[in-house]
């Protein structure tokens, strides 16, 4: 049996398939706004971390493509540091990071470390006193992160309620 594109169009406009993308929006809204709500939880816990000192291993600037044919940049670092006469290895620079644009902040942020490396010092971060196994250079989250979450999961969210509750906005007639 043939599948033409007069029966693919009639399926995608069916309700059914409606229902169905409708879900799927909602179900991505939906975790978007769960993941906006843990960066802001684990920003909230990790103001009570407290300010400590590590030995820098390693910093870098990471490349990414990103799915426009540009680069984006992350922050590389590794670290050491100990607590109560244990060795803990930290590798996070921020609690929840988010690819940027190449930009002349980056680069002093890892020129910077890079240089408390080389010269042997300390760097300041932050350990959960709780689990030092937690740790970070900074314990705030990427401005962005937050609001990307916070915007990408209302807006999935209400076209996914209106795609399912509310069909008829959209032109679509039950069946």
């Amino acid at each position: 049996m043939r599948f033409g594109a007069r029966q693919s169009i009639k399926l995608l406009r069916s309700q059914k398939a409606g229902v169905l993308i409708g879900l799927l929006l909602l179900i991505i809204g939906f975790g978007a706004l769960i993941h906006a709500a843990k960066i802001t939880i684990d920003e909230k816990l990790a103001k009570n971390w407290v300010p400590f000192v590590a030995q820098i291993e390693r910093a870098a600037v990471i490349s990414h493509e990103n799915n426009k044919g540009g680069k984006s940049y992350t922050i590389d670092v590794a670290y050491n540091f100990e607590w109560d006469g244990t060795t803990f290895i930290g590798t996070r620079y921020r609690l929840h990071d988010k690819p940027a644009p190449y930009s002349d902040s980056v680069e002093k942020i890892v020129r910077d470390l890079a240089i408390s490396k080389q010269d042997g010092g300390q760097y300041p971060i932050f350990v959960n006193p709780k689990n030092p196994r937690e740790s970070a250079v900074l314990n705030s989250a990427h401005p962005k992160a937050r609001s990307g979450s916070l915007f990408l999961g209302i807006l999935f969210s209400i076209i996914g309620y209106f795609t399912v509750f509310k069909p008829r906005l959209f032109g679509k007639r039950p069946e």
